[in-house]
């Protein structure tokens, strides 16, 4: 024990009488307790600090155990045990060794201190001495601190900083889920290696000049997960600036966006889906009411006059009657049927069954159909078909192509005029054409040809009506069959009409 004392006493300071006024000097000034006990434990003094942190006077304190004084009761007995073994061998609450600990002010309330704790020998006597600091504000911007920091890293949202070159500094669990990379794979990288290839480099730079700029970017990402699965994810940059102004790092906070990205693109579908439906069902009410409805209608009086006896017709009249009927019929008829197939093909269950088909028979059909009507204007129909032509194509819906583009080129061809029907082989598409030499019209009305936002049409050159429904069904049955139709036209000169069909072995 002797010996262990001994030992002990070479680490310790001795200080002279000289230097003891400017040791109470010194402990005067500073702002830190500073309290000396003697190997009992006992107070032999308090500096002025000690009374304003602790709120007792040096009057109050002197000779008394500082451990019963400041120390909590539950923590006595330990502190007692480590103050001996101080003594005794220097070890445990070692010489120079800062230990945190709570106090406990006058009036009650206990507080956080650190305690830096010394020993020496003063007047031959074993001293120690002890400087207590204050760490109420510390420990409260720690607890802030860890907080935060736990708050990060049980955010549901990926949070990542990064260094004024964009390379990973930190990333927070979150992070790791969303994107399926670990810190070590990601630490010092770059964020582009979440990059897609869907975000326009413009985009990026955009960001940049926002954020080292000082300013936040907020945007939407359709990034790459390690896997290689898409995703979506809206994201808010952000500049730390430190106390001088100066950006030191960026800060991203990034939500995995991909299910609200679904959700609304579906809504968006439903609603277009919608908008179309209702300009289908008042296109359909227009329709009915207007070019089916007037029709219709004009069949009864020409039945009541070849049926009523009083009108005395002679078999002349009554076979021009006889005729404008059979023309209205088929006329009502075919627009039924245009009216009938669009209002199908406008169904989500609508389906083509696409077939190796001959485009040759569906011509020569739809000629011979026509040969009647085209010779009441004196129109004739030409075909050049140097081969057998076939196609992969739904039929039906191709023969009402071709039945639409040929009744049109009759309906705007003069009297005494011509239509030609050839077709041909560009490789992976048969081109079908259909050339009249009718009124044609201008390009601002061709333009509107084949949109059912317009479904534009005029009168015949023999005052035929029609809806425009027909050509807006050759557009959308000959594009759901894999090809494209256009049109080229001249006002006085005719209209060419061409569609394309995939070719089929």
């Amino acid at each position: 024990m002797k010996d262990n004392l001994l030992d002990f006493k070479d680490n310790l300071q001795e200080f002279t009488s000289d230097q003891e006024g400017l040791l109470h000097a010194i402990t005067k000034s500073v702002k830190d307790p500073i309290i000396m006990l003697n190997g009992k434990g006992d107070i032999t003094f308090w500096n002025e600090a000690a009374t304003e942190t602790l709120g007792y006077s040096s009057a109050e304190v002197m000779g008394k155990n500082l451990h019963q004084l400041i120390v909590p009761p539950r923590f006595i007995p330990d502190h007692e045990k480590a103050f001996r073994l101080f003594q005794r061998e220097g070890n445990g609450a070692a010489i120079g060794k800062t230990l945190e600990m709570f106090a406990v002010h006058k009036n009650g309330e206990e507080f956080p201190v650190e305690l830096s704790l010394s020993a020496f020998w003063f007047h031959n006597e074993w001293c120690s001495i002890g400087i207590i600091h204050d760490i109420t504000l510390r420990k409260k911007a720690e607890a802030e601190l860890l907080k935060l920091s736990r708050a990060v890293d049980q955010s549901p949202v990926s949070i990542v900083v990064t260094d004024l070159d964009g390379n990973i500094e930190y990333a927070n669990p979150k992070a790791f889920d969303t994107t399926g990379y670990t810190f070590e794979e990601l630490k010092g990288k770059n964020p582009r290696v979440l990059k897609s290839g869907e975000t326009p480099d413009f985009e990026y730079k955009v960001l940049w000049e926002t954020i080292t700029s000082g300013k936040q970017w907020q945007g939407t990402f359709h990034n790459k997960r390690k896997n290689g699965d898409l995703y979506w994810e809206s994201s808010t940059i952000s500049p730390i600036i430190d106390a001088n102004g100066e950006i030191t790092s960026y800060i991203a906070v990034k939500e995995d966006i991909t299910t609200q990205k679904i959700v609304q693109d579906k809504l968006v579908e439903s609603e277009a889906k919608l908008r179309l439906a209702n300009v289908t069902k008042d296109k359909l009410f227009s329709i009915i009411g207007h070019d089916l409805r007037g029709p219709i209608g004009n069949f009864m009086p020409i039945l009541e006059i070849l049926t009523d006896d009083d009108y005395n017709l002679g078999n002349e009249e009554k076979n021009r009657l006889i005729l404008e009927l059979k023309k209205a019929s088929v006329n009502t008829l075919g627009l039924l049927e245009n009216l009938l197939n669009w209002a199908k093909s406008q169904s989500e269950k609508f389906s083509l069954t696409p077939d190796r088909i001959l485009i040759n028979d569906i011509i020569h059909r739809n000629s011979e159909l026509f040969t009647s009507v085209a010779k009441q204007k004196s129109i004739s129909i030409s075909l050049s078909l140097q081969k057998d032509f076939y196609v992969m194509a739904d039929q039906d819906s191709i023969d009402l192509v071709v039945r639409n583009l040929l009744s049109n080129a009759i309906k705007y061809t003069n009297l005494e005029g011509t239509i030609s029907i050839s077709a041909k082989d560009t490789g992976h598409f048969i081109e079908v054409e259909i050339q009249d030499n009718g009124v044609g019209m201008p390009k601002e009305l061709a333009d509107k040809l084949f949109t059912s936002k317009a479904f534009h049409s005029t009168p015949g050159t023999n005052r035929e009506k029609g809806s425009g429904l027909g050509l807006v069904l050759c557009k959308d049955f000959v594009e759901k069959n894999g090809g494209k139709i256009r049109v080229e036209t001249i006002p006085d000169e005719g209209s060419r009409f061409v569609f394309t069909i995939p070719k089929s072995d």
